[in-house]
């Protein structure tokens, strides 16, 4: 099976896929080593801190129009310092056929309280246009930009693995329209 290149609308992918390897990258990070690294040396008797976490993500995601979707995904977690990190989630929400990809940057607060925000987007299936039977409607996909802003705690133990509740608020520019969708996860992550 082939896909036209008409059907995809080629800029949206080209900016997100930038933004998450300037998320994913090391580059802005290496100017924080020395002090990191400090921060992550392991002195007797304290706990090891680890600058990178991947996490899977078990979630339900309300979206403005009434619906309830089972969402799954993976993030990716890289600490600057004690404080910020940067970072990319790939999510699908399955009954709904949609994809979320962000790229937040986070600032631990402390005691595993953090914050979030960043951009990405969804890619979903294109609505049908008004007075269009669903039957004859031709089954493109849309991207459509979001900001992505949340908060969680999360749970260390073993010195290495958490487990981390999250609240996400989405905002997404949906045909010219400002929609919003509700995510309620919890993460489990691993340290390395």
């Amino acid at each position: 099976m082939t896909v036209s290149a008409s059907r995809w609308n080629r800029k949206p992918f080209a900016a997100a896929g930038a933004v998450l390897l300037l998320a994913l990258s090391s580059t802005p990070a290496r100017g924080q080593e020395p002090r990191a690294a400090a921060a992550t040396e392991r002195k007797e008797g304290e706990a090891v801190e680890h600058r990178n976490e991947a996490a899977l993500i078990v979630a339900g995601t309300a979206e403005h129009e009434g619906g309830t979707f089972f969402t799954l995904g993976g993030e990716y977690e890289r600490r600057l310092n004690e404080h910020w990190a940067m970072g990319g989630e790939v999510e699908h929400l399955f009954d709904a056929d949609r994809w979320v990809v962000a790229a937040p940057v986070t600032y631990h607060i402390g005691r595993g309280f953090k914050v979030f925000a960043g951009p990405g987007f969804e890619r979903a299936e294109a609505e049908p246009e008004e007075g269009e039977p669903a039957e004859t409607a031709t089954h493109e996909r849309e991207t459509h930009f979001l900001v992505r802003i949340g908060g969680g705690y999360g749970f260390e133990f073993a010195e290495r693995y958490s487990i981390s509740p999250a609240l996400i608020l989405d905002f997404i520019h949906e045909n010219g329209n400002r929609v919003r969708g509700f995510v309620f996860g919890v993460s489990f992550g691993v340290g390395f």
